[in-house]
This record gives structure tokens, sequence and C-alpha cells, in this order.
């Protein structure tokens, strides 16, 4: 059974932000419309892969090449312009692991709103909130406001909380950003004990080594498009090589 299959798949962007509905007068101009339309971009286009239980690929590639937007593809927080997305089981999508915490509510209570948020019933989210405290390293701040943290832990403590559940899917953009070395030590002993769980995981990463030492298969994007695909140590090698360049 395939965790994860995205085929031929495409996001359309405008160069000046978010589209916006187009004014009457614009509308009434062709000027005006070519103008828009040549500002629309392919941020990424023509990705397909695939991503088997216990499985992690590492996406790869320049500043601007569309990783991060192919991760939001992949997790649903965009829609494709083309292609499909298909999903089995239950995502977990890291994008920003602070996202979701309120400043002026207690770690306590966030733990709480985080897990309930993500599927938990309120008599087991409460029942976990030592248990996350502890792994983020913040048992003394469970009655501190979120605002008083510094932001690696905050870090720690998003980080905690959307990964107390074990998905079927992690989408991980530079995790390795998460804490301390100590911290993403243990991180990543967690990711990799969900993997022999069967948890399938797709990693964004700059950091070559660490692709290498937890993908199996890695993709290479260069301008939103497929540069390589393959083993891990095949892309990678052409990737440095073309970076070297």
């Amino acid at each position: 059974m395939q965790i994860l299959r995205a085929e031929n798949l495409g996001k359309q962007l405008c160069r000046q932000g978010h589209d916006r509905p187009m004014r009457l007068r614009e509308l009434l101009t062709r000027a005006a419309a070519a103008d828009r339309a040549a500002r629309r971009f392919w941020a990424v286009r023509g990705v397909s892969l695939e991503l088997a239980p216990g499985e992690m690929l590492g996406v790869v590639g320049r500043n601007g090449a569309g990783k991060s937007t192919l991760l939001r593809l992949l997790g649903g927080v965009l829609e494709p312009t083309e292609g499909t997305v298909h999903r089995n089981g239950r995502t977990e999508a890291f994008f920003d692991f602070t996202a979701g915490l309120r400043a002026d509510l207690t770690c306590r209570d966030n733990i709480v709103i985080g897990l309930i948020i993500s599927g938990c019933r309120r008599k087991e989210a409460v029942s976990l909130i030592d248990r996350i405290l502890e792994f983020a390293g913040l048992t003394e701040f469970r009655e501190s406001p979120v605002r008083v943290l510094s932001t690696g832990m905050r870090l720690r403590l998003g980080f905690a909380i959307v990964t107390e559940r074990r998905p079927e899917l992690l989408l991980l953009d530079e995790v390795i950003a998460v804490g301390d070395a100590a911290f993403q030590k243990k991180s990543y002993a967690r990711i990799n004990n969900y993997r022999r769980a069967g948890t399938a995981a797709v990693l964004v990463s700059h950091n070559m080594q660490l692709i290498r030492s937890h993908c199996e298969r890695a993709i290479w994007l260069n301008e939103g498009q497929v540069a390589g695909y393959g083993s891990v140590d095949e892309v990678a090698k052409a990737y440095i090589g073309d970076t070297a360049e």
C-alpha cells in the first residue's frame, strides 16, 4: 500500500502575491489582463512521486526551486493547479512548529487545544500534558504563558505537541532547525520510531548529510521541475555536482 502518490503535480502562482479579483477597468482592458497573465509562473510543474510505509523521501534544490511549495501541495495546504495527490491515513505537515501556539495561553492550555484540534478527546489530551512537557523539557513552565518562552522553547513545545500522536504521513520542512543539538537528536529518534511503525515521511532540507542519513530516495527540484529522482546517493551526487559548477 502506498501512503502518498502524486501524479503530474503543478502549481501556478502570481509573482506579486495572492491573486485578487480583477477590477472592471482591468477586465475591459486587454493590456491589463495580459500583464496580469504575464506575472503568473509555475512554482512547481510535472512532479510525480510515491511513498511507501516507513520510507522517507528527501527533497533538495536551491532557494526558490519549489521545495516548500511542493510540500504544501503534498499536505493539502495548497490546491494544485494541475495533477493529483493521493494520501492514505492521517497527515501531519510541519512548516512552522510555533504557528498554532497562542501566546497569552499557558503551555498546558496550548497542549490541550493543540491535541483536540488534531483529533484527541479532551480527557486524553489532558492525560498527555505531563508527557509532552517532559519531552519538550518544559515541565517547570506548565502554567507559564507561551509569550515568556524563548524562540527555541516555543519550537520544542510546538514539535512535542504535533508529534505526540503517530500519523501515517509526516511532511517536514527543515525540521533540523528545531531546538538545540540534544533536542534535534531526540526529535529524529521519535521520527525514526514512527517510521519503524509504518509512518512515511517527506523531508525538505538544504543539509545533504541529513538527507543522506535519513532518506532512502530523494527528489531534486530545479525551477519547479524534477531534475533528478531516485536513490538518495545518486540524486545527492548529481545535485552536489550541479551546485559546484
